[in-house]
């Protein structure tokens, strides 16, 4: 009889560390799961921010500026009246 109780605490105890050993897995589970759900959430987040930026810079190459066309003209007209007045000298 007493050889019968032993058993059935020594699988108990058993059953109890194996119970302990699962929780302590489970946690590390949870928490490795939390991290990775954090790491998956700032990965979006600078997604979503490239994302973002890319449309800007598509935007900013797409409008061409319209005061180049002018530096272009007042420079042209600048060297022509360079030229005017010194071109006698050459």
């Amino acid at each position: 009889m007493l050889t019968g109780l032993l058993t059935i605490n020594d699988t108990s105890f058993v059953h109890s560390q194996q119970y302990e050993e699962a929780q302590m897995e489970l946690s590390d589970l949870k928490e490795r799961s939390e991290k990775t759900e954090q790491e998956k959430q700032g990965l979006e987040d600078q997604l979503e921010e490239f994302k973002a930026n890319m449309k800007d810079l598509q935007e900013k190459g797409s409008k061409t500026p319209q005061l180049l066309p002018v530096q272009a003209i007042v420079i042209g007209l600048i060297l022509a009246l360079l030229f005017w007045c010194f071109g006698a000298m050459w």
